[in-house]
């Protein structure tokens, strides 16, 4: 379910949050509407936000860099997360700590870690020599194991070239809301709509 609203009060985000922790699935999009000579208009950019999620003997951004994906998981609500994401979906991958490292173009749905093969490859990914795997003793519950998403690569950085630490959105998959935000990751991504 998505609400979306110009801006939400902090009994209703409370309530959500509540809700999410219960296995719902409840989605705040904040939207700006403004009037134009063409009529109503809704400030909604196309972009998402999704966070590696790196922790030590676990996701690894230079993994997701090197094999063309993006994870999440670990309970409920971050699974619901990775799979909101359709086919198409452009988005920004943050680095906790170091900033925006990725802009890509998810390519197939979320599917279980244990299943997924990277475009390119014949192996799983539980197969590959990877720097960090997820835990394989929680890969077969599907309220706690990752999933992945195919993610064709625009342009990555290193973590030491990540930009803009400062402007993480909250969660770990959110829609991005600020036009001024995707236009300075456009412009430090070295592209103006997010093609080649």
């Amino acid at each position: 379910m998505v609400l979306a609203s110009a801006d939400f009060s902090k009994e209703l985000t409370t309530a959500v949050l509540w809700l999410n922790e219960r296995d719902l699935d409840i989605q705040c999009v904040r939207l700006k509407p403004y009037d134009s000579p063409e009529g109503l208009l809704i400030d909604d950019t196309g972009y998402w936000f999704m966070n590696v999620g790196e922790y030590p003997e676990g996701r690894s951004w230079e993994d997701s860099r090197k094999y063309g994906f993006m994870s999440a998981g670990g309970g409920p609500r971050w699974v619901a997360a990775v799979r909101r994401l359709p086919v198409g979906t452009k988005l920004f991958a943050y680095l906790t700590r170091h900033g925006y490292v990725g802009l890509g173009e998810v390519t197939a749905a979320a599917v279980p870690y244990r299943d997924f093969v990277p475009p390119g490859e014949t192996k799983t990914l539980l197969e590959l020599p990877l720097v960090g795997k997820a835990d394989p003793t929680t890969q077969d519950d599907p309220e706690k194991r990752d999933e992945c998403v195919a993610i064709r690569w625009i342009k990555t950085l290193d973590r030491s070239e990540a930009v803009l630490a400062s402007r993480a959105l909250r969660g770990t998959v959110a829609r991005i809301g600020q036009p001024d935000l995707v236009a300075e990751l456009l412009r430090h991504f070295g592209t103006v709509d997010g093609s080649r």
